[in-house]
């Protein structure tokens, strides 16, 4: 039986869709992934409420280098740079179709970088804000924390922002990391004393920081 909250976010999906048509583009639909052998999820896109409220409360820094992990067809690029963003921004994508779609979008923007490949392989030293929307499995997840700290030259300001993040355990029992969740599943566990996240909406997401 479905629920109200399956229909709220199907009409979610349908505003969302509508409002990238208002824009100019279209960055909606869900593609099945090629390499799910490889740990990779689905392309999606981020909700236009969630990484509003999202970098509204923990806003974009003018220093940063923005990174959108699994950028897929460019939402949150494209958000980013709607909203005045003149950092620079690479978009990494697995998918060679995807990422050269995404690249022919921003070619006019010249802040924006799309790099294909796995983002093991692709972390800028020197990036410091990561954005991601459950792009990979856990096991992946694990290899890209350890990725950040052997690669990033700016650990004192590297976060990542965890939008619909299930592979938070990824995290647990990690003294090196310091998150903050509004997702109860973590929120609840008594093994792992994270910190409460006040986001304001009632849609999972993770702050994530390296201790200094």
């Amino acid at each position: 039986m479905k629920t109200l909250d399956h229909y709220w976010m199907h009409l979610r999906y349908h505003l969302d869709s509508f409002r990238d048509l208002l824009q100019g583009a279209y960055f909606g639909g869900v593609i099945r992934s090629r390499y799910s052998h490889l740990g990779a999820h689905a392309t999606d896109s981020s909700f236009y409420h969630v990484i509003s409220r999202l970098f509204a409360k923990f806003p974009v820094k003018e220093t940063d280098v923005l990174v959108d992990v699994g950028c897929g067809k460019g939402r949150v690029i494209h958000w980013w740079l709607r909203h005045g963003c003149r950092n620079r921004i690479i978009g990494i994508e697995l998918d060679s179709d995807i990422a050269g779609r995404t690249r022919a979008t921003f070619s006019r923007s010249p802040n924006v970088q799309i790099l294909t490949g796995n983002v093991l392989d692709h972390i800028p030293p020197d990036g410091t804000l990561f954005y991601l929307y459950n792009p990979f499995n856990g096991q992946v997840m694990e290899a890209f924390k350890e990725r950040l700290k052997q690669v990033c030259t700016n650990r004192h300001d590297l976060r990542i922002y965890y939008a619909n993040c299930s592979c938070l355990d990824a995290f647990k029992n990690d003294p090196e990391w310091e998150v903050a969740t509004n997702c109860r599943r973590f929120l609840d566990d008594p093994d792992w004393p994270v910190e409460e996240l006040q986001f304001g909406l009632d849609y999972p997401v993770a702050i994530i920081r390296l201790r200094a």
